[in-house]
């Protein structure tokens, strides 16, 4: 199965995109040529295919190649749905579209999913390499091929559509800078999931960084599409230039937090500052910059019941030295100290 998008570039003269009847997401492809915006259109409504969770039998499809003004190359539009790797589709399920026509242009073409179709493909080539019956031919006459080619162009459309969606900057406001990180915070009797804000630590006294946990609780009660601030103690870029990656949690990372946290304990337990918090989580995070891909979040908090929790601060010599070992860790990007209490954070980060 292939993943559709709003503008789904094609190569010409190869299959080189294709939609799926099962998932629906953005998913370019940084492939030269045309691309094409699809519309689905169910019980009345029209989306953006983004917008669909799967596409369904009798859905109707609005294509439109999106051209340049002056386009003098005539691109054929070929619409083949499969049903299967040892399934021929017959003839009804391919379409022929010529794109140079005026009320293609302007109007765009609709097609209909058939009951049965398994997924759909979408050929765009020059008028002069495109032959609809050759191609029908050989789908028809092959369509495992087409059907594992589409298959691979999934996985592709699968890994790009991860890495827009997680390989995301940070949003600059006149606030903070929005991490597209999510996490969870509590909000009266219920749970909250949004990103987090991150801000520059405050100016620095006596050289050292210091942590405005005022200004950060006036942030948050103002701020409803946050859930929790973090102040940026030592990064390897300005925040404006860091980045979210796509992470998961595999051998490295895991090492990686655990190196982390035993610098983290061993400072806090020969400084004595573990004697004064209540629990004091670390936290790593997939905010990187160039090769250093995560970044490690300080979370010091006191409590008496873990009902509720303030965030503790840590004197700027202490933080200086727990950053100047962490940032002495190469994947570390930066080091970060959570403002937040509980409410409307979480202590733990999930």
């Amino acid at each position: 199965m292939c993943v559709p998008s709003n503008a789904l570039p094609i190569l010409a003269a190869a299959t080189v995109a294709c939609t799926a009847l099962a998932i629906a997401d953005s998913a370019p492809f940084d492939l030269n040529g045309p691309s094409i915006d699809i519309k689905v259109t169910r019980a009345g409504r029209t989306l953006p295919i983004s917008r669909v969770p799967n596409l369904r039998p009798r859905d109707r499809l609005w294509l439109s190649p999106v051209l340049p003004p002056g386009e003098t190359v005539h691109y054929l539009l070929i619409t083949a749905f499969l049903r299967g790797s040892t399934n021929p589709p017959p003839d009804g399920w391919f379409v022929r579209t010529e794109t140079w026509q005026k009320k293609v242009r302007e109007e765009g073409v609709t097609v209909t999913v058939p009951d049965g179709a398994q997924q759909i493909l979408l050929f765009l080539a020059p008028e002069t390499t495109g032959d609809f019956h050759t191609l029908r031919s050989a789908v028809q006459g092959r369509p495992g091929a087409f059907v594992r080619a589409s298959q691979d162009l999934n996985q592709a459309s699968l890994d790009r559509t991860r890495l827009d969606e997680y390989l995301a900057a940070v949003r600059a406001t006149a606030d903070g800078y929005v991490i597209p990180v999510h996490s969870v915070g509590v909000q009266g009797d219920s749970r909250s999931y949004a990103p987090v804000l991150a801000i520059n630590a405050s100016a620095a006294i006596n050289g050292h960084a210091a942590l405005d946990h005022e200004r950060a609780t006036a942030l948050i009660n103002r701020l409803s599409g946050v859930n929790r601030v973090i102040a940026a103690v030592a990064t390897r870029a300005p925040l404006a230039e860091m980045r979210v990656r796509a992470s998961s949690l595999t051998p490295e990372r895991i090492e990686r937090l655990r190196r982390a946290d035993a610098i983290v304990r061993r400072i806090s337990h020969e400084s004595g500052f573990d004697g004064t918090v209540w629990q004091f989580p670390v936290i790593l995070i997939p905010l990187g910059a160039g090769v250093a891909p995560d970044s490690v979040v300080l979370r010091p908090v006191d409590s008496v019941d873990g009902m509720t929790a303030r965030s503790v601060a840590m004197s700027p010599e202490l933080l200086d030295r727990m950053c100047q070992e962490l940032m002495a860790i190469p994947e570390i990007a930066g080091v970060f100290y959570d403002l937040t209490h509980k409410p409307p954070a979480t202590i733990e980060w999930e």
